[in-house]
């Protein structure tokens, strides 16, 4: 997950720099790649995280807040737009994803980093 909030930043930074349809594209890898990434990790890491009688509940809830992310995401974005301009935005997108790696770190990552020195101690 790490490398791929990482790619998801230098993409955000490099939208909002874009000046040319060169940088833009550049950009789009990096974003596809980054939200590819985090989509798929994301529902693997709830799959494996939930017991084997719940994991119907547990796909359709993660993809039910994803879809109401990206309904409502833009929206509340959108608002911010006319104070911040796009250019500001997207680096504010890049201290939210820099937040929510932090986040990530306190409620998964930290666990499954003493998980694995456990297993491999034992």
């Amino acid at each position: 997950m790490y490398p791929a909030f990482l790619v998801f930043m230098i993409g955000m930074a490099l939208l909002s720099q874009a000046h040319h349809g060169l940088i833009l594209l550049i950009a789009a890898v990096f974003l596809g790649f980054g939200v590819g990434v985090v989509q798929s990790c994301g529902l693997a890491i709830a799959i494996k995280v939930t017991p084997p009688q719940r994991l119907g509940l547990a796909n359709s809830t993660f993809y039910m807040f994803l879809d109401i992310g990206v309904g409502i995401g833009p929206v509340v974005l959108g608002v911010f737009i006319p104070f911040t301009g796009y250019k500001g935005l997207y680096m504010g997108l890049v201290i939210v994803t820099l937040a929510s790696t932090f986040l990530y770190y306190l409620l998964h990552g930290r666990k499954t980093g003493q998980e694995e020195r456990f297993e491999q101690s034992v």
